[in-house]
């Protein structure tokens, strides 16, 4: 959801028979729904991912993640909805493309410009557009490419730069890093935040996205692990005491499951735990 001053635009996924879309509908300052009839931003397509939406004061950028038949891994995507409601671009426009994918998109506006966030590959990359739709930096520039996880960026601003946080493991623990970028790409020293040890997880999930196996790994025996799909069905679960589980991609029933999100539950002792795994082809 993103406001423009005027009004709010909160944009959500929809499934259809022949496959996803981006859905939206305007409420205005007063709480009236404005768009009772929600209107869809994108076409169908086999898997949209996840979705982040900012405003200019005036038009919305909505971007999304996006896998269709003909590409591998994850589109970073994007149109322009403006402050009537129209669609301006008519169909969505490249950001960035990755094989291993892309997750975890944020977006905010300073300086003149957006700046898009995003996780490709345990690394923080960004990309500014200007509010006519061009692109400035195709595929992306680099924020943060380092030997360790850096996950889950985030974004804000104070209307003449960003500052861009993420968790990351460089010390073994996932602490909280930042930096600020200006509307020329430049980005600041990293500094650690803060240091947010948990004394009793340490959990590794390697690969993530995974195809066909994934490894799960904590630093004390783990209890039980119960694996949702995103509607919150229970699909798999393992109850021996181990420090170490492998999943195949298989539900209890030995049938492989489709490609998507999915939510792992740990319980290490009495601590419970959620993190979020892809599932790709």
């Amino acid at each position: 959801m993103a406001s423009n001053h005027r009004d709010y635009l909160v944009v959500w996924f929809g499934v259809r028979l022949s496959g996803d879309v981006v859905l939206a509908s305007r409420v205005d300052n007063d709480g009236v729904i404005i768009d009772s009839v929600p209107f869809e931003i994108s076409t169908d397509t086999v898997l949209l991912n996840q979705l982040a939406v900012s405003s200019d004061g005036e038009n919305y950028l909505v971007v999304w993640t996006t896998q269709t038949p003909d590409t591998i891994g994850l589109d970073l995507v994007f149109k322009r909805i403006a402050i009537d409601g129209s669609i301006l671009d008519t169909i969505p426009h490249l950001i960035a493309r990755n094989h291993n994918g892309i997750y975890k998109p944020a977006i905010s506006f300073s300086g003149g410009c957006y700046l898009v966030v995003w996780n490709q590959e345990d690394n923080i990359f960004g990309c500014r557009i200007l509010p006519d739709g061009t692109v400035l930096d195709s595929n992306g520039f680099s924020i943060c490419v380092d030997t360790f996880q850096q996950l889950e960026p985030a974004i804000s601003s104070d209307g003449h730069r960003f500052f861009v946080t993420w968790t990351d493991n460089r010390n073994d623990n996932y602490d909280i890093y930042g930096v600020f970028v200006d509307s020329l790409a430049n980005v600041s020293i990293i500094e650690n935040i803060s240091s947010l040890t948990n004394n009793h997880f340490n959990v590794n999930i390697s690969p993530n996205p995974f195809t066909s196996k994934i490894n799960i790994k904590n630093n004390s025996e783990i209890n039980f692990l119960k694996i949702y799909d995103i509607s919150g069905k229970l699909v798999k679960s393992f109850t021996n005491a181990s420090t170490q589980i492998i999943w195949d991609g298989e539900n209890n029933q030995g049938q492989i499951v489709p490609n998507g999100v999915y939510l792992l539950e740990l319980q290490s002792n009495n601590n419970k735990i959620t993190r979020r795994v892809i599932k790709l082809k």
